[in-house]
């Protein structure tokens, strides 16, 4: 069996299921008379592209979150961290980076600073 990395390569980067057509095709291979190489390649390929899908990762104490990544670690809506948690005055002060134009941007805040104030919480 002829495997077409190339081919696989093209729907991979198309496709918004990468992994499951990745696996589908893997499926496919006949171990009797598959190219072992081409196999390794395509994995190699499939790796290197959802390693370029995936964010960077920061370290907690030093990364920067929106109000979607504390929404997400508070497990609510990025709306509700806007309108009902940050206009408390014991939630951490937002910072504003300038955006170039003379204002500045959305919210941020130290990650770090948001677990501590969840923490605070912790028994109630």
């Amino acid at each position: 069996m002829t495997i077409d990395v190339d081919a696989i390569t093209k729907r991979l980067r198309e496709s918004r299921h990468a992994v499951d057509d990745a696996l589908q095709a893997l499926a496919t291979v006949n171990d009797g008379g598959s190219d072992s190489a081409a196999v390794v390649s395509l994995i190699e390929r499939l790796a290197a592209e959802l390693a370029a899908r995936m964010p960077v990762q920061f370290p907690v104490d030093i990364d920067v979150w929106t109000s979607r990544e504390v929404a997400a670690y508070l497990k609510c809506n990025p709306r509700q961290v806007l309108d009902r948690y940050a206009p408390m005055t014991s939630f951490p002060e937002a910072i504003r980076l300038p955006n170039g134009k003379g204002g500045f941007g959305n919210p941020k805040w130290h990650a770090r600073d948001i677990v501590e104030w969840v923490e605070k919480f912790k028994g109630r």
